[in-house]
């Protein structure tokens, strides 16, 4: 009994593991960086307004200007909207689906 929930518990840690860096790859090798945006932001909005965007830049393998273009595309598309610095998401469904493509 006790080696099937070994089994298991094995097979969900494998599963998890996959998970993560099946996501780790479409960040760094497939998304661009709209995309990357849009995942940190709908997967950890606490953390991205805690960081400073050259901080953001850096985690994302993007340019500081390339970060700060594509948080005004989405702001100007009603995405998002940034009041003292901090960023709130307005659309979660469009943003979900800018990081999911």
């Amino acid at each position: 009994m006790h080696k099937n929930l070994l089994c298991l518990e094995l097979l969900q840690e494998i599963a998890l593991k996959s998970q993560k860096l099946d996501s780790l790859v479409n960040r760094e090798f497939i998304f661009d960086a709209v995309q990357k945006v849009a995942q940190m932001l709908e997967s950890d909005l606490e953390m991205f307004n805690k960081l400073k965007r050259h901080d953001i830049s850096l985690i994302l393998h993007i340019q500081p200007a390339t970060l700060s273009r594509v948080l005004n595309r989405l702001k100007r598309n009603n995405i998002i909207d940034i009041i003292q610095g901090k960023v709130i998401i307005l659309n979660k469904d469009e943003l979900k689906e800018i990081g999911n493509d």
